[in-house]
């Protein structure tokens, strides 16, 4: 009795293969359609050697954090995720340095990514930011912004993604032996203070996860870093201190 055997051909299987694949590429690209959030690369790298971490355009801003605080950011970033649509910051950072005679953080710098997902101008909103912003610009030429007639900081966005960059000047209030100074930032999906203090003061955040003392380089100073993850208020507090001990980071 012979058995009817049929055999598929390989370009049967071909075919079958590149349908799949296809069906894949549009999966793969509905998703990243869906969720054009920030891709988050794992790279890991010996923390005590810099000179081994990844070189590029963001040379110099990489800093080693706690593995905890890590995955608290990460979760902020996730929380955020369903706002990032449309023009949006996911990243800003601040710096500054605290003028003890005046009570006034001073030399500040602004900066932030700015992304969008079309290629035609709009207009994005930097509210609730309430921080005196001057010479406001792009890294490569002229921001055009204003204030609208409802008190809202209005930015004219023109390409798909760019860097915006400002300085600023903050007077605190005093409360004894404490300067207080009331922050309220630009929405963004990661935030992050810098500030520059003399030694023998430290410093409180109402909110995110503060590190420092840390190490300047320089004589009488340190540096304390604040990651707000994705609040946009927060409330720096600078008060005067015995002798504190520097931090390295981990």
């Amino acid at each position: 009795m012979m058995r009817n055997q049929s055999k598929a051909s390989p370009a049967f299987f071909w075919r079958v293969f590149l349908i799949v694949a296809g069906l894949c590429l549009l999966a793969s690209a509905k998703l990243m359609a869906d969720d054009s959030a920030i891709k988050v690369r794992h790279v890991f790298v010996p923390a005590n050697r810099a000179k081994d971490w990844p070189k590029g355009e963001f040379e110099g801003y990489f800093e080693p954090v706690p593995f905890a605080e890590y995955e608290e950011m990460r979760e902020a970033t996730r929380v955020s995720r369903s706002t990032r649509r449309g023009v949006h910051i996911p990243w800003q950072s601040l710096t500054a340095t605290f003028d003890a005679g005046r009570g006034v953080l001073t030399d500040g710098r602004w900066a932030a990514e700015v992304r969008s997902e079309s290629k035609l101008p709009q207009l994005m909103s930097l509210d609730p930011l309430d921080v005196p912003l001057s010479e406001l610009r792009w890294a490569d030429g002229d921001a055009v912004w204003g204030t609208a007639p409802s008190g809202e900081t209005l930015l004219r966005v023109e390409t798909l993604e760019r860097r915006l960059e400002g300085k600023f000047s903050r007077q605190g209030r005093q409360l004894q032996r404490t300067w207080q100074f009331p922050l309220r930032l630009a929405t963004a999906t990661v935030t992050e203070l810098k500030l520059r203090v003399p030694t023998k003061y430290s410093v409180k955040c109402s909110t995110g996860s503060l590190r420092g003392p840390l190490s300047t380089g320089e004589e009488g100073w340190r540096l304390w870093h604040v990651n707000l993850g994705s609040q946009s208020r927060c409330d720096v507090l600078v008060m005067e201190s015995a002798a504190t001990t520097t931090t390295e980071p981990i």
